[in-house]
């Protein structure tokens, strides 16, 4: 497993999906338009999924957020 070694501000404008393929434990993604593979397990995928419209368990999302004085 790799780490994010680049900052958030270093993306590609217009990032999308280009591909996505499944592989033996779960799939594959070619991100465009820089080319960049992601591959995720199925078991990373399971412990990471939400209900559509569910944000409550994504901190990064405004019902994870929590606001200090």
């Amino acid at each position: 497993m790799s780490s994010k070694l680049f900052r958030i501000t270093e993306l590609p404008t217009g990032l999308a999906l280009g591909a996505v393929r499944p592989t033996a434990d779960g799939v594959e993604i070619d991100w465009a338009p820089d080319g960049h593979r992601s591959a995720y397990s199925a078991h990373w995928l399971t412990a990471h999924r939400t209900e559509a419209g569910d944000d409550s368990g994504d901190r990064r999302a405004e019902n994870g957020k929590t606001l200090c004085a």
